[in-house]
């Protein structure tokens, strides 16, 4: 029991640790990263609303738009649930998505 309780602070910081390193863009990524974000942020507010992500998913897609896609997306996105991607969010899941397609 004196053993778990040494290691176990142990293993909460090396998985803080891993999940730090996967969420460090590099420069070539963060370039991507902030072009995809103020291309999605319509009205420059430093956020994305799911109005804007229906409105560029519109514009891009045409005929082929589907609502309920545009809405998963955006949740996906939305980690924290309060209705709007910040850049902070956006990063975090566009670094691990380009880091899952290496």
């Amino acid at each position: 029991m004196k053993l778990l309780k040494l290691i176990a602070p142990l293993v909460l910081v090396l998985s803080v640790s891993t999940i730090n390193a996967q969420v460090e863009a590099t420069e070539e990524q963060s370039k991507i990263i902030e072009k995809r974000f103020k291309h999605l942020d319509g009205n420059g507010d430093g956020t994305v609303s799911l109005e804007e992500i229906i409105a560029k998913d519109k514009k891009q897609l045409g005929e082929k738009f589907e609502e309920k896609k545009s809405k998963y997306k955006f949740n996906k996105f939305d980690a924290n649930k309060d209705g709007s991607v910040s850049k902070e969010e956006f990063s975090t899941k566009m670094v691990a998505f380009l880091n899952k397609k290496k």
